[in-house]
């Protein structure tokens, strides 16, 4: 949460998330020993060890800062892997082979082993190995292929084989820009022999199960955009199967029918669930092993994701386990793709007589040497508060505008950054196409707990993956109005259901009232609205309505129809306008204020209760208004005292006095004003002050003129 706070001071620094319970055993140690050491000292020694032991404490302080902060720092470097546009990595692979001979006249001919999991060279060159060393011990024939690292050791007498793989690799990410629609379906009699292994069902990727067709079919209905139905997929299988670490101790990888029963998996299995949603459709996808950089363990791990073939632009990567659609970033290291999910990394064979052979688990380490360049934004992002100056405990509706101005597709995936408070479903995630301009919607709550006679400010802030950011400020306190959740969610909802009608975007309407505050005595209200025609088809049969109260009209292209609604005041509300047909729908809101009146009221009075004669003093006192006024007139006992031209929220007044001016009268404070349709109004406070120390010819004076007013 970052609120700055007007009207008092506060100040509130938080740079570091650390284990505090550490913490307190380390300073709780040290302390200890510190203490059993000054125990050893008699008392005249006592200001010299105080001294010593706050120096040391001083400096394991410093220590041990340090060493939090190193971490922290390493940490954070680590974890913005992910966001750089290339990196260089060396890549350890290997283990070795026991041999455990179980007599002495043991026999052992050819052992070879076959490793198929390496990083590739790809064609695109967004992954290139340099520096390779092959290597093993005792020395092997070793011969390479596109496909594995074939390791040979005719007769070997040594009871270890060591076989290993090692090379530095260039990894920038890989994002295929895809400039046009790829229809789909995919019509299957134009797919290469060599692709249609990729549509096929086998023992894990179960893309004939009922229910895996039923759900894929469901997710994709209504597309005819290839990459939106991939990207679909993906985010389902994103959205609705838990990352569970549960899995990984299981001996088998599930299959994809297990997966979406049982809700839940790693990233093999939400691989092959997605997987078998795309093929059943018919779109060819494969099953790609390598390693990635992970937050889970905050270092490389192995890793699966997905690529789907794409006709006239090729394999495009998936990953719905870390929610990248169409790409995936340069810690993604590929090893190897294949139809099938279930393969092994390394197979062993040999021809021997009383040998038994354990081969070891095969151990795989990437260790980054160097960070290319931070992501590039793509996007320009800007965000409108559609509430703003409201009141605690308030919900904001926000409007985010995304604009791709690339000519590609762009996967887009926002989250909130800051806010007032927790924002927990903090994430958006949409496909733009090629120089698409959509808008998206949610939801930030305010605080509640806030004090009185503060204006709060506090940021909300969005950035994309590759960076794009946007931010906006909102006002609350106390003397703003509440805006309800009820609301925000309704305008929300029409706002997200006018996006989703075709030429909603060549639409603008615009709707204002002459004047936000009203009261009940004026009855009605106008409201004048405008609604051009941006697009350049005709637009026929628009209903414009306030509420029931409609209009139709036909806006021809680049014109613009002039409307007028007289509404009923009854209740403070945001008037809802909308213009709609078959293929547009626009929404305009203006919110309007009823009151009774303007609610001018004395806040605050202080006065002393009693004062002497001949003493000077004040009275202090606050106006507060709910709305507007004009021509304010304070007068005490009729003596004008302030004339006030405009006044609208609060401000304090001060009207100095001598004692003898209250002296044997009945005082008040008189304030007359107009609210803005010039409506009079009366407002009175009464002044009650004892004044003392009178001289005497004033009581004597007083005493007759009051006998003289009786009479």
């Amino acid at each position: 949460m970052n609120i700055e706070k007007r009207g008092a001071n506060s100040i509130v620094n938080i740079f570091l998330t650390i284990n505090h319970s550490s913490i307190y055993k380390y300073f709780y140690t040290a302390f200890t020993y510190i203490k059993i050491k000054m125990k050893k000292h008699n008392k005249k020694d006592m200001i010299k060890k105080k001294l010593s032991m706050s120096f040391v404490f001083l400096m394991f302080l410093l220590f041990l800062f340090s060493i939090l902060f190193s971490e922290n720092v390493k940490s954070l470097e680590r974890q913005e892997l992910n966001y750089y546009d290339s990196i260089k990595v060396n890549i350890s692979i290997g283990s070795k082979v026991i041999i455990l001979p179980s007599s002495s006249d043991y026999v052992i001919d050819n052992f070879i082993a076959n490793l198929s999991i390496f990083p590739r060279t790809s064609a695109s060159d967004d992954q290139t190995n340099i520096n390779k060393v092959i290597s093993s011990s005792p020395k092997a024939s070793i011969s390479e292929d596109s496909s594995s690292v074939e390791y040979t050791w005719s007769k070997p007498k040594e009871k270890e084989l060591l076989y290993s793989y090692n090379a530095e690799v260039d990894s920038r990410i890989k994002f295929p820009k895809v400039k046009e629609k790829v229809q789909f379906p995919i019509k299957q009699d134009t797919l290469p022999e060599d692709i249609k292994v990729y549509i096929k069902s086998d023992e894990f990727i179960n893309s004939d199960d009922p229910e895996i067709v039923a759900l894929a079919n469901k997710i994709a209905e209504g597309s005819d955009d290839l990459y939106d139905v991939v990207f679909k997929v993906s985010k389902w299988t994103n959205d609705n199967i838990n990352y569970s670490l549960e899995t990984l101790t299981a001996e088998l990888q599930q299959s994809s029918t297990w997966v979406l029963q049982n809700k839940k998996g790693v990233c093999d299995e939400l691989t092959v669930l997605t997987i078998a949603m795309l093929r059943s459709m018919g779109i060819p996808t494969r099953f790609v092993s390598g390693s990635s950089y992970t937050n889970v363990i905050g270092d490389f791990g192995n890793h699966a994701w997905l690529e789907s073939y794409f006709p006239q632009y090729g394999w495009l990567p998936f990953d719905p386990t870390y929610g990248q659609y169409g790409f995936v970033d340069a810690t993604h290291i590929k090893f190897r793709s294949s139809s099938a999910a279930k393969e092994g990394a390394v197979n062993y064979a040999w021809r021997s007589k009383n040998v038994d052979i354990k081969p070891e688990k095969l151990k795989i380490n990437v260790t980054t040497l160097e960070k290319g360049k931070k992501l590039a934004p793509l996007l320009n992002i800007k965000i409108n508060l559609l509430k703003n100056k409201i009141s605690g405990g308030s919900y904001v509706p926000v409007e985010i505008i995304l604009e791709n101005a690339n000519d590609f597709y762009v996967p887009v995936s926002l989250h909130i950054t800051k806010a007032p408070t927790q924002v927990f479903d903090n994430k958006i995630e949409l496909l733009l196409k090629p120089l698409q301009t959509k808008k998206e919607y949610l939801i930030v709550n305010i605080p509640e707990d806030i004090k009185d006679g503060f204006v709060y400010t506090s940021t909300i802030e969005m950035v994309d993956y590759f960076g794009s950011k946007a931010e906006a400020d909102v006002e609350f306190s106390k003397g703003y109005d509440i805006y309800p959740r009820n609301k925000a969610e309704e305008m929300v909802k029409s706002l997200t259901e006018e996006e989703k009608k075709i030429y909603s975007r060549d639409v603008d309407l615009d709707c204002k009232a002459p004047k936000e505050i009203y009261y009940r005595y004026e009855n009605t209200g106008n409201l004048k609205c405008i609604i051009v025609n941006k697009g350049n088809t005709n637009l026929e049969d628009i209903n414009v309505c306030l509420e029931d109260n409609c209009k139709k009209i036909n806006i021809p292209i680049s014109r613009s129809e002039n409307i007028d609604f007289v509404f009923p005041i009854v209740n403070s509300k945001d008037l809802k306008i909308t213009a709609e047909n078959s293929e547009t729908l626009k929404h305009s809101f203006v919110p309007i204020k009823v009151f009774e009146s303007p609610n001018l009221i004395i806040t605050e009075m202080n006065y002393p209760e009693t004062v002497r004669y001949r003493e000077n003093n004040k009275i202090l006192f606050s106006l507060k208004t709910d709305a507007a006024v004009v021509n304010i007139t304070i007068s005490v006992d009729k003596k004008n005292v302030f004339n006030i031209q405009d006044f609208q929220d609060e401000h304090e007044f001060r009207i100095p006095f001598e004692g003898s001016y209250f002296f044997n009268k009945k005082s008040k404070i008189v304030i007359l004003y107009k609210d803005t349709n010039g409506k009079d109004y009366y407002l009175e406070s009464p002044i009650n002050i004892n004044v003392k120390d009178v001289p005497f010819i004033n009581r004597v004076m007083a005493k007759f003129f009051n006998i003289f007013k009786r009479s």
